[in-house]
């Protein structure tokens, strides 16, 4: 019989680098498999190894069997598993010896199944723990010092572009530029770290299709096509590509302090809550992703109801969906409406999630989490590196809005007309007109709690005066054609790049034709509001904007707030 001793360690293994990883690539299937192997790197490369150095089984290829698992807090040899998610696990061991071969184990799976992938573990001290009963603080303690030690550790170790040096001279491989390590059909060269991403692709379709609900006959709502080569062929296709990447707010302060937030006194409570919160924030994303696409899909049944079609196959492509992170690749016609939805349906999955409604109470002053959203849409031929950057761009401008009401979710988005400029300061500092006095737009805009905020900058934000403009753009007449003319809308946009004062001379010479134009207009009688220290802002151009976005319809309007005309830039990181 085992005598365990009245301490523990905490081992932390942690992934580096995902996006990297996942995104080094300009191959979807590569891409997706790169996406399942970093969550398997925190889950089943993990579990495995918890499990081959004498603590509990926990892993099962149904995920949802394995939350399960780990949601009962086994126990075994002084082992127990707090968190193993996409990328991330802590893990309580009864001494340093069980925690080395835990990481030893876990590490040298992912160098064989996932090369390339950077997973690096690091150990706490030794701290009290007394069958659970010794106090939340220290182990709160252990947890913030394995952080500290995570980012020490890391920091010394050789990048994992190092495991694949090039001289002497190689081969390189088609899609990812490492060492080639085979030829593939059509004498294609992939290397180590391909070949294991292509590999793990079907396994990563399998898990995200456990989570489609099906129709009364039983049929899913949205189901990833089994050939994914067909889904690159696919999206090249379309008009615009839109690249969505939403992440939580509030969780980096929760998290802080997270042993201040809980119910009970011990570490045995600490670990319950933490392990809880964890799973019920993996499986509120997992629940929003699906309810955004639910929403979705009936949204486009109505817009095709005389066709009597099902959008089964809706052009949507997640490729990281795991914690509070969401990033996926879709048709820039689906984006707006879907990313909006997924934001609304994650606050109300998080507030009857019962530990992370509790917590985030606290800190936050909500019994929910937030979240924001950037979203690029280019054309297919963007670089998709590009617009991953320009979405991480305008995810940060989003989360302006945890600064003024942490409960409040907002996005930020871009139509990327002009392939000349792709960072959004550059972008935006073109929307400035008026000596810098007047901006061309009024983002980024709150989706989900605006109109309940009594925070001023929130309210002026609230995306549904947006909605109410946008509708007014898309009205038509009995002929059919659009009741605000699209020269004239024209105008109004030509008129606003030199400046407010413009833009509405031209609108009132036009007001009394079109009475919708009033619908447009600001408190004032103007196209622009005042935004605050002595500078405008307009609603009037964004809608214009995404008014052929959020309709579905395909046929544009002419012109566009840029000067600078559109280029083309086909490089070799195209989307296939």
């Amino acid at each position: 019989m085992t005598v365990l001793s009245d301490t523990r360690h905490l081992v932390l293994l942690e992934t580096s680098g995902n996006q990297d990883y996942i995104f080094s690539t300009n191959r979807l299937r590569e891409n997706v498999g790169a996406s399942e192997l970093t969550w398997r790197a925190g889950t089943g490369f993990v579990l495995e190894a918890v499990a081959a150095t004498g603590g509990p089984t926990l892993w099962d290829d149904d995920f949802l069997k394995m939350r399960g698992n780990i949601a009962k807090g086994i126990e075994e040899n002084g082992i127990q598993v707090i968190i193993a998610t996409s990328g991330k696990a802590e893990i309580l061991v009864p001494d340093r010896e069980t925690g080395k071969r835990i990481i030893a184990h876990a590490t040298s799976t992912a160098l064989q199944y996932a090369p390339g992938l950077d997973l690096c573990g690091v150990i706490s001290d030794v701290f009290p723990w007394n069958g659970g009963q010794a106090n939340k603080s220290h182990i709160a303690k252990a947890i913030a010092q394995a952080h500290r030690h995570f980012v020490e550790i890391h920091g010394q170790l050789p990048a994992p572009a190092a495991r694949f040096p090039t001289l002497p001279v190689c081969h390189s491989c088609d899609t990812s530029g490492l060492p080639a390590h085979t030829i593939m059909e059509r004498e294609e060269t992939r290397s180590r770290a391909g070949l294991a991403k292509n590999e793990a692709a079907p396994k990563w379709r399998e898990r995200l299709n456990k989570l489609m609900p099906s129709d009364e006959q039983g049929k899913k709502y949205w189901e990833i096509p089994g050939d994914l080569n067909n889904l690159e062929e696919e999206f090249p296709d379309t008009d615009w590509i839109a690249i969505i990447h939403a992440d939580g707010n509030g969780l980096g302060k929760i998290f802080l302090d997270f042993h201040t937030f809980i119910d009970g006194n011990t570490a045995s409570d600490y670990v319950s809550a933490l392990r809880c919160f964890s799973l019920e924030l993996e499986a509120a994303t997992e629940a929003a992703f699906v309810q955004a696409l639910v929403t979705l899909h009936q949204e486009k049944r109505k817009l095709d109801q005389e066709k009597r079609h099902w959008y089964w196959h809706l052009p949507i492509l997640p490729l990281v969906l795991g914690g509070d992170d969401l990033t996926v690749l879709c048709d820039g016609r689906s984006a707006l409406p879907f990313t909006q939805a997924f934001l609304r349906a994650f606050v109300e999955q998080t507030k009857i999630a019962p530990t992370i409604s509790r917590i985030a109470k606290i800190p936050l002053g909500k019994p929910w989490l937030s979240i924001c959203a950037g979203v690029a849409i280019t054309k297919p031929h963007f670089p998709f590196h590009a617009g991953y950057e320009l979405a991480e761009q305008l995810l940060r401008t989003a989360k302006h809005v945890k600064r003024e009401d942490p409960g409040c979710s907002a996005m930020d988005f871009h139509i990327l007309r002009d392939s000349v400029v792709s960072d959004l300061v550059s972008i935006r500092d073109r929307l400035l007109v008026d000596e810098g006095k007047t901006c061309l737009t009024a983002k980024p805009y709150v989706v989900d709690g605006g109109k309940e905020s009594h925070n001023v900058w929130v309210q002026a934000h609230d995306i549904t005066p947006l909605h109410d403009r946008m509708k007014i753009l898309q009205l038509r007449n009995q002929d059919g054609r659009p009741c605000l003319s699209r020269n004239q809308l024209h105008e109004l946009r030509a008129g606003a790049s030199h400046g407010a004062t413009e833009a509405d001379s031209r609108m009132k010479l036009i007001r009394h034709r079109y009475q919708e134009i009033d619908s447009l207009l600001e408190p004032g009688g103007s196209l622009f509001r005042d935004a605050g220290n002595d500078k405008k802002e307009t609603r009037f151009l964004d809608a214009l904007e995404i008014s052929e976005f959020w309709s579905g319809e395909k046929e544009s309007l002419d012109g566009h707030i840029d000067t600078i005309p559109q280029e083309e830039n086909r490089g070799r990181n195209q989307i296939r």
